[in-house]
């Protein structure tokens, strides 16, 4: 039997996450669900993972690891024509795609299809990277 690590609601919709499936980053940003939080780049540096050192939310799309199927704990950017929002991938069904934002606070939203940007996977960085 599958544990269900994380109920992720909003005023639509209520997502489970279950415990196999979680990464690092998202372990992470879970854990202030529901609270005020500094940015993506924040959780991506705690938990060891490159980010863009940039503010502009185009920097994400500028990260090596492109994924053409995303899956949970990859990084989403979306927006009309330019990036305008960046959320982890949750899940994507009946043409809408699921993210935990962390912008204004960490809370779970859904976009239409035709808004993705694009997907990355962000790679881990080891100590040897760090020191040199």
């Amino acid at each position: 039997m599958t544990k269900i690590k994380y109920l992720c609601k909003s005023k639509d919709t209520t997502l489970a996450i279950k415990a196999d499936d979680m990464t690092d980053l998202l372990l992470a940003v879970l854990a202030d669900y529901g609270t005020a939080c500094v940015s993506l780049s924040y959780y991506a540096k705690k938990c060891g993972y490159e980010y863009p050192e940039t503010v502009d939310i185009g920097g994400w799309l500028k990260m090596p690891i492109l994924v053409l199927k995303p899956t949970l704990g990859d990084i989403v950017v979306f927006g009309n024509g330019k990036p305008t929002n960046v959320g982890i991938f949750i899940s994507k069904t009946d043409g809408l795609v699921y993210t935990l934002e962390v912008n204004n606070g960490i809370e779970l939203k859904a976009f239409p299809l035709e808004f993705v940007l694009g997907y990355r996977k962000l790679h881990k960085i080891n100590t040897d990277e760090l020191n040199n």
